[in-house]
């Protein structure tokens, strides 16, 4: 029986329809058109090599956000609590790294708190049946103000600079020029990338994004599966917070604000559904740097950080409007 089912799980498609694919494929080349000739126009800094590098720096923190979520969206789940879940392992972490000095011990902390807090979502959201927005974005308030918290009770510790080289080298290291922050960001990227598109996992994954119902009767334990989901994406935030900290070299809860709906951007700009079961790693890493390319437009053009945030609302709305749009037509 188990053979059979997993036989089948095997041969689930990936996408509700091929059309759709096709179709949600062109909405990326057309962005990529639009941006490169903006730029190309404007602001020819933009294909500096010093910008290159400034932008490969940039990427993997919201890249890993992004692509930690994406196997969650892809599964009809939200988590909206991957911003204040990477400063809160920016806290944990610094405190570990100044406490101890311990470099395995801090990683393996920052990490771990985006596992928890991912488990607690899970719990919450899969274990008792509550709303997955509403608790994630609960959770985003909640451990904002936990951050805030934990500075007020160790202000001079947390006010601390990072002084431990392998930290800093872990944010702002180069290997063959290469920043091994990038590094660490393809190696992720990749791994997920298998384990979607070449394992049982993946193909669970999708199955359940394109009929929780249908793979339930398949034998998928969904709610287990999908809680797993939640802790990668809170794992993977942690990891990202490591690196934001190795980057900025201060124990802070003044960063992250923002970022969750980056990382969102990102993912369905991408071409990931939010209705379930279409989406990849691959696209995620396209809509990570269409989303990472059109800030540091703005940047270099002294554009003023609230258009900047105008500017990623709107494009999560047509985004999600295209969405819909396509969505509709494979009903139709």
């Amino acid at each position: 029986m188990k053979t059979m089912q997993s036989h089948t799980i095997h041969k689930l498609p990936r996408l509700n329809s091929l059309s759709q694919r096709r179709l949600s494929k062109l909405v990326l080349p057309s962005v990529i058109v639009v941006l490169l000739g903006i730029i190309a126009l404007t602001t020819p800094r933009f294909f500096s090599q010093d910008n290159f590098i400034g932008l490969a720096r940039q990427l993997p923190i919201l890249g890993l956000l992004a692509i930690g979520i994406t196997p969650i969206t892809i599964a009809k789940g939200y988590d909206l609590s991957i911003g204040s879940v990477a400063a809160l392992s920016i806290m944990t972490t610094g405190y570990i790294i100044i406490v101890t000095d311990s470099l395995p011990l801090a990683l393996l902390t920052g990490v771990l708190t985006g596992a928890l807090v991912g488990a607690f979502n899970a719990v919450l959201i899969e274990g008792i049946g509550l709303n997955a927005v509403i608790v994630t974005l609960a959770t985003l308030t909640a451990v904002r103000g936990l951050d805030i918290l934990l500075v007020q009770q160790n202000y001079y510790t947390f006010t601390e600079k990072i002084r431990h080289l392998g930290l800093l080298w872990v944010g702002k290291g180069l290997v063959i020029g290469i920043p091994v922050s990038l590094i660490i960001f393809t190696a992720i990227a990749l791994l997920l990338s298998l384990v979607l598109g070449r394992t049982i996992f993946g193909r669970k994954t999708y199955a359940i994004g394109n009929n929780e119902k249908a793979a339930n009767i398949l034998g998928i334990n969904t709610r287990w599966h999908k809680g797993l989901l939640y802790v990668l994406s809170g794992a993977i935030a942690g990891l990202a917070g490591i690196i934001a900290l190795g980057r900025i070299g201060v124990v802070t809860s003044a960063v992250a604000e923002g970022w969750e709906f980056q990382a969102l951007t990102a993912v369905i700009i991408g071409g990931t559904s939010l209705t379930g079961g279409i989406g990849s790693i691959k696209s995620t890493v396209t809509g990570v740097f269409i989303i990472a390319a059109i800030g540091n437009l703005m940047t270099l053009n002294q554009v003023s950080g609230y258009y900047q945030a105008a500017l990623t609302g709107f494009v999560i709305i047509i985004a999600v409007l295209i969405d819909k749009y396509l969505s509709k037509r494979i009903q139709d």
